[in-house]
């Protein structure tokens, strides 16, 4: 994949404490941004009648969010910082900021690319940066040799996908302060924001860790060799779950969502297992 084709030429141009540095940057704006999440995309998908008239409250709301985030990203960067005992994180934490407020500003339509289960188009859009950001991430490192080559290739996707959503979709969002409509949607919300809490500990935790007591070289190593680890897996697992998300809100009854989840399970392991075994058993000649 591109991603792991940027990884290997990275980290051929780069240290390993360019990749730690920004390790820390993402673990402190993850962990803002997995505490205020508002989940009103899934609550939109989840929805059975029209959600037109929910799209520009739900886009106004996340806006909102994204500036807070943004803003608690900048000045939580010092504490961050001091917190992995890295004071030269703190320009690159607070530049974290702008993936979540552009992220916030995506056209709302394209939740309908999920609704309808159009999943080619969603893919198009939501692989639109992997070019951009693979070519700047690139030329950078070649020119500089430092962290903001890793940090611009990010901002440089992000982007990328941020027009791109505009051009996949027709819908044009507007500001709209619809208090009963984001309460409604954040009601449904709140549980995918606890899911998202719960899945940021049991993801990040180690990383956090490993930051704090080994530092940002050895977090540099370990994030590195979990990439390459789980590339493949986590592009299956995430792009399963953008898949089913939707369609299971299409079952009617328990006993139907069962079966399939089952099924699906069953067929996730199948593809996932000789993956993971593969690259545990073939890790010395891989790096």
């Amino acid at each position: 994949s591109a991603g792991l084709l940027k990884l290997a030429i990275l980290g051929r141009l780069l240290s390993p404490g360019d990749f730690g540095l920004l390790g820390i940057a993402l673990l402190v704006q993850n962990w803002v941004n997995s505490f205020t999440q508002t989940g009103t995309s899934a609550a939109l998908i989840q929805k059975r009648e029209d959600i037109r008239p929910y799209l520009n409250a739900a886009w106004t709301l996340q806006l909102l969010r994204g500036f807070a985030v943004a803003g608690l990203v900048y000045a939580a960067a010092p504490a961050g910082a001091r917190f992995f005992a890295t004071p030269e994180a703190i320009p690159i934490i607070r530049a974290t900021g702008l993936l979540t407020l552009m992220w916030e500003f995506v056209n709302p339509g394209v939740v309908y690319l999920r609704r309808d289960l159009d999943f080619r188009k969603d893919l198009i859009w939501r692989q639109f940066g992997v070019l951009p950001g693979l070519l700047v991430g690139i030329g950078l490192a070649f020119l500089y040799r430092n962290v903001w080559a890793l940090m611009a290739s990010l901002l440089v996707a992000r982007a990328a996908e941020l027009a791109a959503s505009y051009w996949i979709h027709p819908y044009r969002p507007r500001l709209a302060l619809d208090w009963q409509r984001s309460r409604e949607l954040m009601r449904f919300g709140k549980w995918v924001s606890w899911l998202n809490i719960a899945a940021f500990v049991e993801r990040q935790l180690d990383s956090l860790l490993t930051g704090k007591i080994l530092g940002a070289v050895t977090l540099g190593y370990y994030q590195v060799s979990q990439q390459v680890a789980s590339s493949l897996t986590t592009s299956i697992g995430a792009y399963a779950n953008g898949v089913l998300f939707p369609a299971f809100t299409k079952f009617e009854t328990a006993g139907q969502l069962r079966r399939a989840f089952l099924s699906i399970l069953n067929l996730l392991l199948l593809v996932v297992l000789p993956i993971g075994s593969s690259l545990t058993l073939f890790a010395e000649p891989l790096v």
